[in-house]
Order: structure tokens, then sequence, then C-alpha cells
């Protein structure tokens, strides 16, 4: 078989630049070991994709790995040419891979025009001898004077540069190959073979095909092309078959594709996994970079002790000590210094960071005195461990970096203080990828699928929901958004089908928070990228985590902005943790936000769900609302139950109930990580040790966990029998039982699954386990008893996995099973082998009949990715694992509480700031169904007036009135409503005096359009000027007069009523005297004025009240009618009506209607019993009269109406 090197390919990565592929780096590299060829190529279209991943796959496959790119040209960047012709470049060494990097990054910067583009200047300043250069594709040719272009590059390059010719079989390229084979004779330029692969093999196309049929894309130029990887062999037929090279012509190409079997290894910290760490003072020795910052922390202390009292400050300052010592040890200053400098130019650039801090980093104290937290772990009433977030032993055992989150309210002011204090080309945004989102890659399936047109919109429909909710989660909540909960169970099995297409690298974007910062020189090194209008990286964060540098992450939290803007606004400093502590007792009115569900905007607790449970719950101490938000999480469903109802736990072990219990929460529930550690640690476990478990167990890294087995059951058997006195065998089962709840912690959700097709042995039904999981409805099936023999059981749940990797193993018997790798089985010793442990020759349990024997392995063998199941046995027999344990830290518990007490604190004494900062954030946000709520909320909780928009109110911002105890709002929270319009309206309110007419005018300058101007008369805005009727007609008739620019008017057309008056604006004849058929209008804006008096006395009816219902509801999004007069106050709108029934009789015993009074705005409930609504029906928009006796309230507090009219 010929042998060549595949330098020309592309990947998923190249879709974000352009869509063309849906294929990975490593199924090329697979396919080029298959082959025995020797390099794996990573080159994109316009950059140089992911290419740590070629470094990667060139070690696993024992290849050579080469950087490229397919990069765009033009002949001059500084033009605007669409040219884009293409060129490929492929580094052999450090330092051309460097420039091709920095040629790269300038095209994203000086040469961008829709796309990144070099030009002949950049392109030869590439080192000649240090990259290799190829014509590329037939887009390489579209300038008429493209071979004198060759010519100049192959001068600059020399023996690097080749003519690339390719075997496609149609008259483009045999036209190409022709060409450039007259030039590789007259200028003696080397020709190579390109293979442009953008999948695997030939039928790989078909899948390349529907992926652009999704995007709508068609390439017509590519029609009759192999994009294919083909062996040598197969290249040569095709070449043949093509009829324009010779056969030596052939095996040149060919052959000469094996210079790229010359590039040298590249020498570069991006390809090394050692600790990149920012060096602010590279002047000093690590001695003098110790000191300075235990100075800094030292002063700090100096400062905050005064707050604290005198006799525990030698326990603070020894708390001190140790923390610095452990980032001494560690080496670690430079990250502490660096941070500390970047978080102080931050804030006095005007940034503002989240008071509570984030995650581990508020368990060291030194890091509230470096200014990153305001949280003193040490006075806590919740325990943090400080190796919860460094320790030397794991630091060092492990080589990683510690990792602090800055939970901000805006960027710009950090990202700029990084920049200052590095210098330019230090700092810049890393980028993340998207892959096909779950709409998208229904759609591309669907549409490759033929399912009926109906069927994949709903689908579509109950997808998009999925994913707004996951667009407006907090990101702490997204984990527990599942778009299984948002399609109907009866298209569970077509849906789960696209999931396939949702690993497909589909996108770009600036990664939301992650910064890189690095000495070195990024743009060369690394390399920039172009997404939209930021420059950025080219590392994700996970090429950042696995090669040690360090990425500062910039989380924008609306939390923190609403906090910060609601104490501005309230006029108030912002108050530390610990004094807003001090101020929540357990007796305080804050704690009714939760207890009343009044938790709109309050972190952790505003969804629905959460909210009932927190009414339930009703903490009143920060331990309680800690454990709460913990509590609530999915790993502690089983005892949330008991949780919430507050019932007695513990482990009945004195010495150990007591190190998990607290003054604040006296119960053993473990729901920490830094709990776990307790235990662990009081087996004599060192706590420098502890965390290694812990991530194990997060990390469901099973082996690991077990093999502290032993060491934990001798230490606490030891522990147990010292300190309470119990035997060797009570202590071993206590031991024991403690040790279940740890493993079971690690095993929880652990996802062990078998492929869908899979039946279940002793059930009769003959459903599959897919089967089962689409009708829920579940029959007994077999266990192992634990001996030889089977025992029936209840199947409890099967879960759906996800499309996933399995294999099928095979025994002696013939018995087999298509499963995931990580799936469990008995074995002949006794143990339960994950199938990746498992061998041929191994030997497990199988039936016959039922009868358990062993059985032999015979083989294991890949067969694809399919969906995946997990199935759940009745205990003591199961064979999955059922859910106890630790969900989240402690430490972060109490960041994310801390910060949900602000908002309850702020709401209670300060709502008017509250709702103002919140419906800002959500404004901010478009997150109109939330501004809506919040809305709701503040008028039924705290009686706060939401005023009508009007014409004079300043509505470029949200603005508050303590005296009314009132809020305006922005007119930018109306659908098409920019901030423009409403400086406009503002700007027009400020001249005294005006006509609508002359308003009109004003706002016709600053570009405002009718339409707005119509819906803003709908809503009653102008009212002072006349009712929606009149005004809506004063607007028509400014636009038929084109705002006040129309000249003449036909006589014929005019309206009687302009008669009257039309000759006082407007001349009817000619200069010569004779009668016209126009008027010539000489005061066109007098007489506009005139229609406007004569429109607004005649009278014209406003729109009833169902009408301004509907225009308010169809450009609000809600109704607020108030007319202020006392007559109206008994006039509701009916603004929702449901029915009410119990469990025993479906017919609804009654209805609930939700109103708001015409008079004052005010929103209420009403209970109508079925007979009084029968015999007058109500709907939504329907306007009553209540009689004076018409509603009484009952003994339960719920109003009742039985007296009523329907008036509109």
């Amino acid at each position: 078989m010929r042998v060549f090197q595949n330098y020309h390919k592309h990947t998923y990565y190249t879709n974000p630049i352009i869509s063309d592929s849906i294929v990975s780096n490593e199924d090329y590299a697979r396919r080029a070991s298959d082959l025995g060829h020797g390099i794996i190529s990573v080159m994109e279209h316009g950059w140089c994709g992911r290419y740590i991943e070629g470094y990667e796959l060139a070690q696993q496959y024992s290849l050579k790995f080469v950087q490229g790119a397919e990069l765009y040209w033009v002949k001059d960047r500084f033009e605007k040419d669409r040219s884009n012709c293409h060129i490929y470049v492929g580094a052999m060494n450090e330092n051309g891979r460097r420039a091709l990097n920095d040629i790269a990054s300038e095209a994203c910067m000086t040469g961008y025009y829709y796309q990144p583009r070099v030009d002949l200047e950049l392109l030869t300043q590439l080192p000649p001898e240090d990259v290799v250069v190829t014509s590329a594709c037939v887009a390489g040719w579209k300038y008429e004077d493209a071979d004198e272009i060759m010519k100049r590059l192959a001068n600059h390059f020399g023996s690097n540069f080749f003519l690339e010719v390719q075997y496609h079989n149609t008259d483009l390229q045999r036209e190409l190959n022709e060409r450039v084979l007259k030039l590789h004779y007259s200028e003696k330029i080397p020709i190579i073979m390109g293979c442009d692969s953008h999948y695997i093999v030939a039928s790989g196309g078909s899948d390349r095909d529907e992926y652009l049929v999704s995007k709508n894309i068609h390439y017509p130029e590519e029609d009759g092309w192999c994009l294919d990887y083909p062996d040598g062999d197969e290249a040569y037929r095709r070449f043949s078959k093509q009829c324009v090279l010779s056969h030596e012509e052939i095996l040149e190409a060919m052959d000469n594709t094996n210079i790229f079997l010359g590039v040298k290894e590249y020498e570069c910290d991006c390809f090394n996994k050692k600790i990149k760490m920012p060096n602010i003072y590279p002047n000093l020795t690590q001695e003098e970079k110790n000191n300075k910052y235990k100075q800094i922390i030292y002063t700090a202390w100096d400062k905050e002790k005064t707050k604290i009292p005198s006799e525990q400050w030698t326990k603070y300052e020894q708390e001190i000590d140790k923390e610095l010592t452990t980032i001494f040890d560690t080496n670690h200053v430079d990250y502490f210094l660096f941070n500390h400098a970047m978080i102080a130019e931050g804030k006095r650039l005007g940034g503002v960071l989240t008071p509570s801090g984030r995650g581990s980093a508020i368990s060291f104290y030194t890091n509230k005195l470096a200014g990153f937290t305001d949280v003193d772990r040490i006075a806590a009433k919740v325990h943090m461990y400080p190796e919860r977030f460094m320790s030397a032993t794991r630091i060092l055992k492990t080589g990683s970096l510690a990792d602090i989150d800055f939970n901000v309210s805006k960027q710009e002011p950090f990202v700029q203080a990084q920049i200052n204090i590095l210098g330019e080309g230090h700092s810049y945004p890393m980028l993340a990828y998207g892959t096909m989102k779950a709409s998208s890659a229904w759609k591309m399936y669907a549409k490759s699928q033929s399912i009926e047109f109906e069927t994949a919109n709903i689908i579509s429909e109950q997808i998009q929901k999925y994913e707004k909710a996951l667009k407006h989660a907090e990101e702490d909540d997204r984990e527990n958004i599942d778009a299984f909960d948002y399609v109907d169970k009866e298209f569970h099995h077509i849906y789960q089908k696209s999931i396939e297409y949702q690993g497909i690298v589909d996108s770009f974007s600036p990664h939301p928070c992650a910064y890189l910062i690095y000495t070195g020189d990024i743009r060369r090194e690394i390399g920039l990228i172009r997404i939209k209008d930021k420059i950025c990286c080219c590392m994700d964060g996970k090429w950042a985590e696995e090669y040690k540098f360090l990425k500062n992450d910039l989380l924008i939290v609306s939390v923190v902005s609403i906090i910060e803007r609601a104490f501005r606004y309230a006029g108030v400093p912002m108050m530390s943790a610990d004094e807003l502590l001090k101020i929540c007792t357990p007796d305080s009115k804050v704690w009714d936000v939760y207890k009343n569900g009044c938790t709109v905007g309050i972190n952790q607790v505003e969804k629905k769900g959460t909210t009932h449970r927190v009414m339930n719950y009703q903490p009143t101490n920060i331990s309680e609302l800690c454990s709460f938000v913990a509590a609530i999480r999915p790993g502690f469903k089983s005892m949330y139950k008991k949780f919430e109802a507050r019932e007695r736990f513990s482990y009945g072990i004195k010495s150990l109930d007591d190190i998990i219990q607290t003054e604040e929460m006296p119960n053993s529930y473990i729901l920490y990580q830094e709990m776990s550690m307790a235990v662990l640690n009081y087996a004599g476990i060192p706590m420098t040790e502890c965390y290694e478990i812990i991530k194990n167990i997060a990390k469901k890294r099973i082996q690991k966990v077990l093999k502290y087995k032993e060491q934990f059951i001798n230490g606490f058997t030891s522990v147990l029998r010292q300190n309470e006195h119990k035997t060797q065998s009570e202590a071993e089962k206590l031991s024991n039982q403690v040790w279940k709840i740890l493993e079971d912690s690690s095993q929880y959700s652990f996802n062990a699954c078998v492929s869908g097709d899979t039946y279940l042995y002793g059930d009769s039904s003959g459903n599959t386990v897919e089967s089962y999981y689409m009708s829920e409805c579940y029959h007994n099936a077999k266990s192992h008893d634990g001996t030889m023999g089977t025992i029936d059981n209840q199947i409890v749940r099967i879960s759906y996995s996800g499309v996933r990797p399995l294999y099928k193993i095979t025994t002696l018997s013939g018995a087999y099973l298509k499963c995931t790798d990580n799936h469990r089985f008995p074995t002949a010793f006794g143990d339960n082998r994950m199938l990746k442990d498992i061998s041929r020759g191994d030997v497990l349990l199988t039936t016959e009949g039922d009868e358990i024997h062993y059985d032999l392995v015979t083989n294991i063998e890949p067969c694809g990715d399919g969906t995946t199941y997990d199935v759940e046995m009745r205990d003591p027999h199961h064979n999955f694992i059922a859910n106890n344990g630790i969900v989240t830290s402690n430490s972060h518990s109490y960041c994310v509480s801390i910060d949900s007490l602000y908002g309850a604190y702020l709401k209670t004494f300060y709502p008017l700031a509250f709702y103002r900062a919140y419906l800002e954030v959500q404004e901010e946000r478009k997150n109109k169904e939330k501004m809506i709520e919040a809305r709701n909320e503040a008028e039924n909780y705290f009686g706060i007036r939401f005023l009508p928009y009007k014409f004079g109110q300043d509505n470029r911002i949200i603005t508050t009135d303590a005296n009314t105890n009132s809020i305006t709002n922005y007119l930018t929270a109306i659908k098409g409503f920019g901030y423009q319009v409403a400086v406009a309206l503002y700007t027009a309110s400020l001249y005294k005096h005006l006509s609508l007419i002359d308003l009109l005018a004003i706002l016709d300058i600053y570009g405002v359009k009718s339409s707005k101007t119509i819906d803003l008369a709908k809503i009653d805005y102008f009212s002072d000027f006349g009712n929606s009727v009149e005004v809506s007609m004063i607007i028509q008739l400014f636009d038929d007069f084109n705002q006040g620019r129309r000249r003449t008017l036909d006589k014929e057309n005019t309206p009687k009523w302009m008669l009257d008056f039309i000759s006082d604006y407007a001349v009817g004849k000619t200069k010569q005297g004779k009668e016209s058929k126009r008027w010539t209008f000489t005061n066109i804006f007098g007489f506009l004025n005139k229609c406007e008096n004569h429109i607004l006395k005649i009278g014209i009816n406003d729109a009833d009240f169902r009408v301004k219902f509907n225009n308010q509801n169809d450009i609000l999004g809600y109704v607020n009618i108030q007319t202020n007069k006392i007559e109206d106050r008994k006039k509701l709108i009916v603004c929702d009506v449901r029915a009410l029934a119990n469990q025993k009789n479906t017919e609804p015993w009654g209805y609930a209607i939700f109103t708001q009074s015409i008079g004052s705005g005010k929103k209420g409930r009403f209970t109508i019993r079925s007979n009084i609504f029968q015999n007058t029906p109500l709907n939504k928009g329907d306007v009553i009269q209540v009689m004076d006796d018409g509603y009484y309230k009952n003994q339960k507090g719920f109003w009742y109406l039985n007296r009523y009219n329907l008036i509109a």
C-alpha cells in the first residue's frame, strides 16, 4: 500500500468559522494509525483549531504532530476584499509555529473583514525554512494573476512551497491540476497531494450532508468531490481516473507529503504541564515575595482585629500563620500577590466583588484579609476547613493550582486591572466551544430523517422551552434542568436519537468568565482568534486546567449586581457579611421573606418548587439556611422529608455527632463535603488527605475511595473503643455502617448502564429496558440472591443515561450483555468489577434457569454508541446503587446562602431599592417574565404601586418614590422600544405647553416613528393630550400629512370638517387667481394644530376597558389600568380565571378570579361559587362591577364574590 501524509484535513473545529465537518481529530488519528501514516495534522479554515488535541493524539497513537492552518488570504488585508483565497501553512518547528500564530492573530486584528485574512505582506513575514506552504484547494486561485502570486511565494519559501493537486474528478479540479502542472514545469515548483478531508470514509459524506442541510448550506463547487481520508492505493486510483497526472507525477505528489515527517517537536509552555504562575515582582527573591505577602496580610489584620475580641487574637493569628505556611510551602505566593493587586486595582476602577466570595476560597481566613471575601470562616457558625481550599500535601502531590472564582457585577474593571498589572498581551478572554444545542441537534436529526413537520415542530417548541429555562437559570441550578422534563414522554425515544449530534462542535464564543493570565507571549505562543468583536486567546478552560495555566474566572452573577445596586439606591453603605449576620437574628423580620415565600430575586430559593420547600422549612439562622441550600440538591432526596420536618437525626455516636452537629444545626445529616472530611479525620486520616478522598467521592472514583476503607475501619474502630467504650464487635459494626454512608455517597448516580434493548431475566412481559422507561410501568425481575441462586425482585426505577459508548461482553455459554465500560459484574472471587477491569479469561456469574454458575469471558468488543439506562432494583439485592449522600460543599452553600440573606435583608428593609435593582438587572437580561413576577410580588407583599407609563415621567431609567411607595419602569421594558426613544420622550417633556402635534414634530426630529407613538397611545401614555382614541386619530393625522412635510392636499379628498378652517392655513387658488384643484399650505403646523383642537372638541368616546385590557396585554405583557377615581374602585378587570375542583369530584365547586381594580390599580383574588358563576360566567379580559354588599371574607381569610354585574 502506498503511504502518504494527510496534512490537509478538517474537523468540527472548523465549524465556528465555516460549517464544514462533523468529525473529530481523534477520528483522523485512528485512521492515520490504521493506515500506517506518520502524522496527525491539526488545521482548520482561518485558524489552527484546538491544536492541543494534535499534541496529545500524537503521543497516544505514536504519530508526529503538525500544527497548521488553511488561512484566508487577500492581496491587501486593509482593503475590503472578500476574495478570501485559501493557502495552507504548516509549522515545521517551534519558530515556525510561533510565526504562524503571529500572522493568524494579526489576521484577526487588522485583517478581519467577514473572516480573518492574511495578505502577501504577512505571508512573506513567515520564516521560509520553518514552515511548509501549499497553494491549497481550488479556492487558492481566485485572482487573475494567481500564477504570478504563486511564483512570488515560491521565490520566498523556496523548496518549502508546493503547488497542491487534488484527485476530485471534476472539470474545475482537472483544469486546475493542468494549470498547476504547467507552472510546476515552467518554474520548477514542486507539487504535493492534498486530500482536503472533511470526513474519514466515503459513507461519512452523507452524515456531513445531513449536517449542512440542517444549516441550509450547500457548496455547489464541491459536487463530485471526494472529501474522505483514503488509503494510498485509493488516492492513486482517483488520480489515475482523473487522467491529468502521469504515474510519476502522482507518485511525486504523494511522496512529497512525507516532508511533514521532518517536523521537529514543538517546545513551548503550552505543551507542558508545569505550573505557569504570573510573577508581578520578577526582581524579588522567593523569600522576599513571601515576606511581602505576609506584610500585606498582617497590615490588613491590624485593621481587622479591632473588630474581634482580644482574647481571640492568638487563635486568629495561629490560623493566619498556618495558611501563610501552606501558601509559601506550595510556592503559590505569586498567585496571591497577583490576585491581591488585581482585585485592589479592579475595585479602584469601580468594580464590585460579591461580599460573600465563592466556593472553597472562603475557607481561608487570609483570603478575607486579602480582599477576596468578607466571610470570616473562623467566626462562622458553619464549620469550614482550610484544607478544603488548599493543602500542601495535595498541591505538591498533584501539581495543581489554587483556584479562586470571583463573582463580580461587571467584568470590565477587573479585566482592565489585569492589563494594568501585567501589561498588554498577557491577559485575554479564553474561548468556549459550543456543541450543537438540543434544538439544533433535533432540527438536524428531524430534517435528515424526514420526520413529519407537525411532530418535529411540537418537539422543537418543547426543546426551546427547555433551552429558555437553561438560559435564565443561575449557574448552580443548571445541572438540575433536564430536557426530558420538557419533552413529552411519547416523544422521548425519538428525541434520544438526536442527542448524538449534540457533541458536534458547532460554534465558539468568548468564555463568559475565564481569562488567561500568562507572562509569556500569548499571541505568538498560543494564538489569538476574533470572535465577533472580541479578541480571545485560542485556549479553552480544559486545556488551561490540564496544562497548569492560570485562568481567572470573573463570573458575572446577577445577585452581586442586585445587592450592590440596592444598597446604592437605598443610600446606605454596603455592610459586610459579619455585619449582616449580626443584624439577622432569629427574631428578625428578614426570615419572614422565606417563611412567606416572598422569594423573587432571592438567591437559591427563587424557583417555585424551592419556594414551597423553604416556606415549609422556615430557616431562622444562617446555619439552617446553609443546610437547606445543601439539602435541596438531588443527592439528599432520600433524607429530605425528614430534614424539612426537622426530625432529630444522629448516628448515636456521641463523639461523632459532636463533630458534625453545631449549636444552630443540632442534627447529624451529612450535607457537606466538610462533614465527610470531619468524619474521615475522626478516624485518624490526616485532614490534608481528606479532601483528596472527598474529590474522589465527588468524581465518583469508587476504587480510589475504597482503598481507604481498611484504614478508615481500623481507625474508626479504635477511636470508638477509646472514646465511646464500645466492644470490638460493636465498634467494627458501627465503623462499617459509617463507611457505608461514605461509600454510598461515592456511588450515587454513578450511571453504570445497560443498552436500551436489554431484556431483564425473570420478566415475562417481553419489555426491553427502553420500553419500561417509556411506559414507566414496571414488572418483577430476577436478582442474584448473593449465593448461587436467584430471587424474585422488584424493579424500582429505570433512568435514562444518555447516548454513550457500548461494549458487548460474551461468555463461553453464549450469554452476552451490551453495557457501558463502568457496568459492574459479580465475579467468581466474590467482588463486583467494572467491565473496563475485566479481560478475556475472567470468570463471571451467569444464569442457567434459576441457578447461578461460573462462566468464562470469551470476548469483549466495542459496538458503537447507543441509548443507555440505569436499572435500580429493590434492596437488598439491587444492581444499582440507591442515593444517599454528599452533594455540595459547605463553603459553597455558605457563600450562596450569604448572598441569599443579603437579598432578604434588602427586600425587608429597602423594598423599593431592591425591586428597582432587580428590575434593572432583569431588563438587561431581557427576562420579561421575571419582571412581571417581581412586579406582582412587590404589589402584593409590599403594597408598592407601579405607576402606569405616562408622558412626563423619566422613563429612561427605573425610578422610585418613597413618599408614594411607587416605581416607574424603563420604557425599554416594552418590547421594541430602545433607549433612544426614552431619551427623546424625556427631552420632549421638558418643553412646556406643547400640543400633541408639536410633541410629535419634536419626536419626529429625534427619529421616533409613528409605530411607537401609536403603541404608546394605546396604553394611555399621552392621556394628558386626550383619550386613547383621540390621541391615536391625531397621530394618524400627523402620519397622513407626512409628519408636517406635506405641502398640498387635493380638494376632492379634503374631509368636510376641515373645510371650515383650512383656508386660514392654505390657499386654494393659483398665482393667477384661478381656483386650484389643490390646497397649498402656508402654515401646515398651524393647520394640524387646528385639526387637533377640532378632534378634541367633538367628544369622541375612549376605548372600552376590554380593548384597553387587550392593548396593555399585547404591548406590555401585563395589565395596569387605573383611573385613580373613587367611583371606579369596584370596577374590576378579570386578569385570569381558574376552575377549582377537589380530588373526589372532577366538577368545579367554584372559580378563582384574579382581578385588578380600575380605580386604584390594586390586584386581588376572589372565589366565586359555581352556582353564582354559572349565572354570570367570566372570562379573561371581562370587566365587572362589584355590588356594595357583593363580597365577604370567610373564616380562613379568603375573599368571596356573590354579587357582581358584567359591564364590559
